[in-house]
């Protein structure tokens, strides 16, 4: 199964993807205290401008749903909470390329 975005099979898959827990802060016994969402890190290389344009459509905007690979396992989960969105960091472009650049997808509960 791909990687989708609202539905819509992605037409480029990162080459990487990693989980970040959210530190809310500290108990006061001073072990980390961590949100009820997670955040997944996904990593591109250099692509064609209209590969990388289909991820930046989504950028700073609400996904109804994605699917991502699963925390634990190399299966593939889609994920429909509410407040999970994406977030994309300005790449390099290039002579119709876009250099490698990554994608923050933030606010996924996990269960």
């Amino acid at each position: 199964m791909p990687y989708t975005i609202n539905g819509q099979t992605a037409s480029l898959a990162p080459y990487q993807q990693s989980w970040q827990d959210i530190v809310l802060g500290t108990d006061h016994t001073g072990r980390p205290v961590y949100a009820a969402t997670k955040s997944a890190r996904l990593e591109f290389d250099a692509c064609t401008y209209a590969s990388y344009q289909q991820w930046a459509a989504f950028n700073g905007a609400s996904l109804t749903s994605i699917q991502l690979l699963s925390l634990d396992t190399g299966s593939f989960v889609s994920y429909s909470n509410a407040g999970i969105f994406l977030q994309i960091g300005r790449p390099t472009f290039e002579a119709g390329y876009v250099g490698r650049w990554s994608a923050l997808i933030n606010g996924i509960a996990v269960t």
